[in-house]
């Protein structure tokens, strides 16, 4: 019998890499666990209602983990809340990227990275009336950000860093909030501008008839050709070395669920029950939210060999400017391929 687990908290947006700062180091996941119908039983935790949840949506919704041969069940909610579980060994997926993999390594654990949810979207939208225009603009100005260790803020820290040799920490001040109250302090006037992913960023552009000062995506597309992810499958390297018919079925599944949403123009979003599930403020913001989708794109639906080595550079660009610490162990960053290779 199908089954899943959902819905149990409200998203509070993308994993904190501070929680990951846990004692003690996982050991590797139980044996699988089987479901009514014979299948290996995969279990997620912290699932976002945005964009990279979609696919998760999709896969159940349209039976892709039975068509792959497991039984994919799920639970919405605040990423971090679900990363002590994952590294504990009690979920075989975790709400997290190349970041968080990096952290985890470095305190003992041995995860792995190995396939995108979606591009990183994450932009940085100033008021109008604020008087920002570059990111030079930024200096000494309010700024609003969701958490110091958050994805979203590592990513544009970096990017500022790179391209304008802006310190995030002592050229600005900071102001803490969560990522959908962010947009409504731009529009109170308490921040001039804010780091935030999608769709709060549009929304906060609706509100303030702001502009977007930096989009790290672009940016980094036009510097080296190449985009980091918002969000990536993750998972404990002991299950997927033990399970590896089963990692490749979940990259299998992930795989055709975003390229039906590819194929479709992203108009998936627009449909019940995908249109629910993100929970927009109204259609305007559902269509921006398709349009914007399709010119990045969000799904990128590939990872190689040269994603893996791209990926490898922007931690080392992180490690080198004391954002994150040295890798220990096992690279946090691979393909479903190479990790299984011997399954």
């Amino acid at each position: 019998m199908k089954s899943s687990i959902k819905k149990l908290a409200a998203p509070l947006g993308i994993a904190l890499a501070g929680a990951l700062a846990l004692s003690g180091c996982a050991g590797p996941a139980d044996s699988e666990t089987v479901s009514d119908d014979g299948l290996p039983i995969v279990r997620m935790q912290g699932v976002v209602a945005d964009p990279m949840g979609i696919p998760v949506l999709l896969i159940e919704e349209m039976g892709l983990d039975i068509k792959h041969g497991f039984d994919l069940e799920w639970q919405e909610g605040d990423p971090a809340g679900g990363t002590q579980p994952f590294l504990m060994g009690q979920a075989e997926l975790g709400p997290g990227d190349g970041v968080s993999a990096a952290i985890a390594n470095a305190e003992g654990h041995d995860t792995v990275a190995y396939y995108p949810f979606m591009t990183n979207t994450a932009s940085i939208v100033a008021s109008a009336e604020s008087g920002i225009r570059t990111p030079a603009d930024l200096k000494g100005k309010r700024v609003g950000h969701f958490g110091s260790d958050s994805g979203t803020t590592q990513a544009i820290t970096l990017t500022l860093a790179d391209g304008w040799g802006i310190d995030v920490g002592a050229d600005m001040e900071l102001v803490e909030s969560s990522p959908a109250v962010l947009p409504e302090l731009l529009a109170q006037g308490e921040v001039d501008a804010i780091f935030d992913y999608e769709p709060y960023g549009d929304r906060a552009m609706q509100l303030t008839d702001g502009v977007r000062v930096l989009t790290v995506a672009d940016y980094w597309q036009d510097t080296i050709d190449w985009a980091p992810p918002l969000a990536m499958l993750w998972s404990n390297r002991a299950w997927m070395e033990e399970n590896p018919q089963t990692a490749q079925a979940v990259v299998a599944a992930f795989t055709e669920a975003q390229q039906i949403i590819i194929d479709a123009g992203y108009s998936t979003f627009t449909q019940e029950p995908y249109k629910s599930f993100l929970n927009l403020a109204d259609d305007a913001e559902l269509d921006r939210l398709v349009a914007y989708c399709n010119e990045l794109p969000c799904y990128t639906n590939t990872w190689d060999a040269a994603d893996v080595e791209h990926m490898n550079d922007w931690l080392a660009m992180m490690r080198e400017r004391g954002m994150l610490p040295e890798t220990v162990g096992t690279d946090p960053i691979a393909t479903v391929e190479t990790v299984t290779a011997g399954g």
